[in-house]
């Protein structure tokens, strides 16, 4: 029965329900380095200064703050957002326009949510869809 769900959910073009959280997460980030969200959310993340001239500071990355509890701290909107926008491939975090972002994201959970898992490295697996497979 889990087949037939995902090949629907394919056909469909759904996302399932981690990816689809993590589109929510990542699309308030968005809006919230972008200034469309109110202030509260705005103060949850906040862009990594560099003082030196690095390849990655023409980057939008985020200060991903250090979280005390391992269970629970790392699945909280400040930890999480971070994280997730960090490791997003950098021409989905350069786009100007939200429904640009909106568009590439989806494509791109889609793209993590049903590439058959055995056939990524392991190597691969540490990088950036690491998170994506993670409990948060």
């Amino acid at each position: 029965m889990r087949l037939k769900v995902n090949t629907y959910t394919q056909k469909l073009h759904w996302l399932p329900v981690r990816q689809r959280i993590h589109f929510k997460i990542l699309l308030i980030n968005y809006k919230s380095i972008n200034d469309m969200v109110p202030e509260y959310l705005s103060e949850l993340v906040s862009i990594r200064k560099s003082f030196r001239k690095l390849r990655s500071s023409s980057q939008i990355l985020l200060q991903v703050p250090v979280s005390r509890l391992k269970s629970y701290g790392d699945c909280v909107f400040s930890v999480t957002a971070p994280t997730l926008w960090n490791r997003l491939l950098a021409n989905i975090r350069n786009v100007s326009s939200l429904e640009n972002f909106k568009s590439l994201l989806k494509t791109h959970l889609f793209k993590v949510a049903f590439t058959d898992k055995s056939l990524l490295s392991f190597k691969s697996l540490q990088g950036s869809y690491k998170h994506y497979l993670g409990y948060c």
